[in-house]
């Protein structure tokens, strides 16, 4: 189960990264790959790597980036966006 949890505190530490807050980690111990995540978004470029997996799959990072309307607008107000 920590196995679990190491995951999804990286998923929403990566996602607080990558729409501008400070975020950091829970456990401390998924440092190495929260720093290779970020490289790798920043590269925008597609990357053989274990992503929440032993398995090393083809992620095309490029497609973490953050775009359009949801960088100008404040994350709270994400709910009206999808409503329009």
């Amino acid at each position: 189960m920590t196995a679990s949890l190491q995951d999804v505190d990286l998923y929403l530490t990566v996602a607080g990264n990558l729409l501008g807050s400070s975020s950091s980690l829970y456990y401390t111990s998924s440092q190495t790959a929260l720093d290779s995540i970020l490289g790798f978004v920043a590269d925008e470029q597609p990357v053989k790597h274990p992503l929440f997996s032993e398995k090393s799959k083809m992620i095309d990072y490029s497609q973490f980036k953050v775009r359009g309307i949801i960088r100008t607008r404040n994350i709270l107000s994400l709910p009206n966006i999808f409503r329009r």
